[in-house]
C-alpha cells in the first residue's frame, strides 16, 4: 500500500510539473482579475487568458461557410439531380435498379395518395417499411407533400410503435406487407404501398413551399425519463450536413454509397440522402444481410460502392475477413462513428487500407455528426479524437456554470449551429432542459445543446472525448438510456427495483424481485413485447434486494460488483457429445466470454448478438473452411443444432447463401420457437419426475 500511495503521489506531482506553466498562467489570470474586482466571488473569476478566449470562442469555432447554407429543402436537392440527369442510376437493389427520373416520377405519383389523407405542411408521417426501393420512394413522397417522416422500425414491438404514433401525433403511416401483422391497431390512416397507391395520371403537382426551418424528419431515441424522445431535425440541418460531407469527401455523381443502417439510427437517413442530393447511387443490401461482413464485402466489390459508413463494432469483424483489402478496392473513403473508435482498430484499418478514415461525432440532436477528424495512412498523429466542428456548427466545453474552460481542462460538451435540432416533439419540458440559451456567443435567441458528454480541448483545438456525465450508454452505435429499460422492468408486477448497466458492449440487468419462481428468460420475453431488441439486456440476475445508498437510491457501484449469471437460459447444462460440438463450444467461449456453454444453450440467451455472430461466422470460415451465412447461424442458435447442420453441410460440401427479404426475421422466429419448444419439453420432463 505504501508503494502504491507513493506511486500515486509521484504521478500527481509529475502531472502538476508537466502542466505547471499552464497552472501558473491560470493562477495569474485569477489573481489579476481578483485585484481589479475584489468584491467578485472566486467562482466568477475567469481562468481564460485573452489569447485562450480568442482561440476557443473565435479561432476554433470559425466554421462559417455559406456554400452549405442553401435555401433549398432536402427533396428539392434530389429533384434538381433528377432534372439534370434523369437516366442516372439512383437506387440499386438485388432485384433491379431505378433511375433518378423513375424515382422522381414514382415519388410524385405517391404524393397524390398521401395528400388525399389530409397530409400537408407540418404533418408527421410514420414510415414502417423494410429496406427496399419503395422505402426510398416513400421518404421522398412524404417530403414532396410538405410533411416530415418519422421512422417506425419494423423490428419494434407493437407497443413501441403505438407509443411513438401517439407521442408524435402522427397523421398517417406508410407501410407494406400485411398491416395487421406489422402494426398495432391505430386510429390514424394507414397507406399500404403493396396495394400500389400510385396515381399514374398525376405526378407533377406543384409542391408546397417548404421553409428551411421546417421539419424534414423526427427520429426517436432512448429517453432517460423512461420514455423515448423524438428529435426534430430541420431541412436546414440535414442539408448543411449532407452538402458539407459531399464537399469534404469529394463525393459526386460517379460515386455509390451503401445503405445498411436502419432509419431509426440517423446514420441510415444520411446513407440514403447523401447520394441522392449528389446524383450518385444508393445501394441497398438484402433485408437481414446488413450486418453480415462476408455479404457486405461481396456486395461492395460487385456494385462498386465508393463510400460506406460503419460503426466500429461492425468495422472490426469486417477487417477480420481475409478478403477485406481486395473487396474494398472500390472504396474512396470510410466514415465511422456512433461509438468509441479505439486506436488499435484505427491502426488495423490504416494498415490494411490506403484510403482515409473519417471519424465523426454527434448526437441525433446535432443531425448525424457535428465534429469530425480525418486519419490517413502514414500519419504521425497518435490517439483518437473527435476532431473539430464541421461547417456552420460550434462546439463549446463549459463548466457547471456554463463558462468556457481552458484547453486541457475537462467540462461538458455543448453544440450549437445550424444543425441543432428544433427540440423534442411534443415535449417542451425535456426540450428546455437540454436545449439551453447560448451564454457564449451572445447571439440573440441562440441555443446550444447539452450533450452530456465530457470532453476537453487539446492545444491544437481538437476535442478529446472523455466519457459521460450521466448514465447514458452507447452500445453498437445505439444510444441507450438505462432508465428506459429500468422503467420497463419495474412495470412488471413482481419487480420492485431494477438497475441496468454495461459490461463491455453488453447490457446487464439487476432486478429486485418478489417472485422466487420468476426467471430472467421470462423477464426478457416481457421486455421483448415492449422494447426494441437493442434495449433488451442479454444478461441479467434476479435478487431479493439491490444495494442502496443512505439516501435510498440504488448503489450502482455496489451493484456492479455483484456476479451476473450470464446464461439466461433455463435449460440444464448438458455435456458435449461430438467433436463438432467441442469445436463450436470453444469458438463460442472465445467470442462470448462466458464461463461455460452447454449443447442446448441458445447463443442469443447467453449474451450473443448479430455482430458477435459475425465473429462466429468468420472463425467458422477460418477454422473449418465453411462459408455459413448469418441467416443459417440465426436458424441454428444452439451448439447441438449448429453442429448437426455443419456436419451435414461439410459432408455435402454445401455453402449457404443469404436468402431474400424477410429471411432474417423468419430465422429469428424459428430460433425463438425452437428455444420455447425445448424449454417446454424440459419443463414437462421435470413435472413428470
Amino acid at each position: 500500500p505504501h508503494v502504491q500511495m507513493a506511486g500515486r503521489k509521484g504521478a500527481l506531482l509529475l502531472c502538476l510539473w508537466a502542466h505547471s506553466e499552464q497552472v501558473l498562467e491560470h493562477l495569474a489570470t485569477v489573481l489579476a482579475h481578483g485585484v481589479v474586482n475584489p468584491e467578485c466571488s472566486v467562482r466568477d473569476l475567469p481562468l481564460l487568458t485573452d489569447q485562450q478566449r480568442q482561440h476557443i470562442l473565435c479561432d476554433w469555432n470559425a466554421t462559417g461557410d455559406t456554400r452549405h447554407l442553401v435555401d433549398i429543402p432536402l427533396h428539392t436537392l434530389f429533384e434538381r439531380q433528377a432534372q439534370q440527369n434523369p437516366n442516372a442510376i439512383a437506387v440499386v437493389t438485388e432485384d433491379g435498379q431505378l433511375s433518378y427520373g423513375e424515382l422522381d416520377v414514382l415519388a410524385g405519383q405517391l404524393v397524390s395518395s398521401i395528400r388525399s389523407l389530409g397530409i400537408g405542411s407540418g404533418s408527421l408521417v410514420g414510415i414502417n417499411m423494410d429496406r427496399s426501393a419503395d422505402l426510398v420512394v416513400a421518404l421522398l413522397a412524404v417530403l414532396k407533400a410538405g410533411a416530415a417522416f418519422v421512422p417506425l422500425e419494423p423490428a419494434w414491438p407493437a407497443s413501441r410503435i403505438a407509443e411513438v404514433c401517439t407521442n408524435a401525433r402522427l397523421a398517417a403511416v406508410l407501410t407494406h406487407g400485411d398491416p395487421a401483422t406489422r402494426l398495432p391497431s391505430l386510429e390514424i390512416p394507414v397507406l399500404n404501398l403493396d396495394e400500389k397507391p400510385w396515381d399514374a395520371t398525376n405526378h407533377n403537382d406543384p409542391a408546397p413551399a417548404v421553409q428551411m426551418a421546417e421539419l424534414a424528419y423526427v427520429v426517436f431515441t432512448s429517453g432517460s425519463t423512461g420514455t423515448p424522445k423524438g428529435v426534430m431535425v430541420t431541412h436546414a440541418g440535414i442539408c448543411n450536413r449532407l452538402l458539407w460531407q459531399a464537399d469534404v469527401l469529394g463525393f459526386g455523381a460517379d460515386d455509390a454509397a451503401l445503405h445498411k443502417s436502419s432509419l431509426g439510427f440517423d446514420m441510415g437517413i444520411n446513407e440514403i440522402f447523401l447520394p441522392l442530393v449528389c446524383g450518385a447511387a444508393v445501394v441497398l443490401p438484402k433485408v437481414g444481410a446488413e450486418s453480415d461482413p462476408a455479404y457486405l464485402l461481396e456486395l461492395i466489390a460487385r456494385t462498386g460502392v465508393t463510400f460506406i459508413d460503419l460503426v466500429p463494432s461492425l468495422l472490426d469483424p469486417m477487417l477480420d475477413r481475409p478478403e477485406f483489402t481486395e473487396a474494398t478496392r472500390s472504396l474512396a473513403s470510410v466514415w465511422t462513428g456512433g461509438e468509441a473508435l479505439s486506436p488499435e482498430l484505427l491502426e488495423r484499418f490504416l494498415t490494411r487500407c490506403e484510403i482515409p478514415m473519417y471519424h465523426g461525432y454527434g448526437p441525433t440532436e446535432a443531425t448525424v455528426a457535428c465534429t469530425y477528424e480525418v486519419y490517413r495512412a502514414g500519419s504521425s498523429r497518435h490517439g483518437v479524437t473527435i476532431g473539430t466542428p464541421i461547417a456552420n456548427n460550434q462546439a463549446f466545453i463549459l463548466d457547471r456554470f456554463l463558462r468556457p474552460v481552458p484547453p486541457g481542462v475537462s467540462g461538458e460538451l455543448y453544440i450549437g449551429g445550424v444543425q441543432l435540432a428544433r427540440g423534442y416533439v411534443e415535449d417542451p419540458a425535456r426540450t428546455a432542459e437540454r436545449f439551453v440559451a447560448d451564454p457564449v456567443s451572445g447571439a440573440p435567441g441562440a441555443r446550444i445543446y447539452r450533450t452530456g458528454d465530457r470532453a476537453r480541448f487539446l492545444p491544437n483545438g481538437t476535442i478529446e472525448f472523455l466519457g459521460r456525465v450521466d448514465n447514458q450508454l452507447k452500445i453498437r452505435g445505439r444510444r441507450i438510456a438505462p432508465e428506459e429499460i429500468e422503467n420497463a422492468l419495474t412495470a412488471h408486477p413482481a419487480i420492485r427495483r431494477a438497475a441496468v448497466m454495461a459490461q463491455g458492449d453488453r447490457l446487464v440487468a439487476y432486478c429486485a424481485c418478489e417472485d422466487p419462481a420468476l426467471t430472467w428468460l421470462q423477464l426478457r420475453d416481457w421486455l421483448r413485447a415492449r422494447l426494441p431488441e437493442h434495449l433488451i439486456p442479454p444478461a441479467g440476475t434476479i435478487l431479493d434486494a439491490l444495494p442502496q445508498l443512505p439516501s435510498g437510491k440504488i448503489d450502482r457501484a455496489a451493484v456492479q460488483r455483484i456476479p451476473v449469471e450470464v446464461s439466461a437460459a433455463i435449460v440444464p447444462y448438458l455435456e458435449l457429445r461430438y467433436a463438432m460440438e467441442r469445436v463450436l463450444v470453444d469458438l463460442w467461449l472465445a467470442v462470448l466470454k462466458v464461463p461455460r456453454i452447454g449443447v442446448d444453450d441458445n447463443f442469443f440467451d447467453i449474451g450473443g448478438h448479430s455482430l458477435l455472430l459475425a465473429r462466429v461466422q468468420a472463425r467458422l470460415s477460418e477454422q473449418l473452411g465453411l462459408s455459413v451465412s448469418l441467416l443459417d447461424l440465426y436458424a441454428h442458435p444452439t451448439v447441438a443444432e449448429l453442429a448437426t447442420y455443419l456436419n451435414g453441410a461439410r459432408d455435402q460440401g454445401a455453402k449457404s447463401e443469404v436468402s431474400g427479404s424477410g429471411g432474417l426475421v423468419a430465422a429469428r422466429s424459428r430460433a425463438e420457437r425452437g428455444r420455447d419448444a425445448r424449454v417446454q419439453r424440459l419443463s414437462q420432463q421435470r413435472q413428470r419426475r
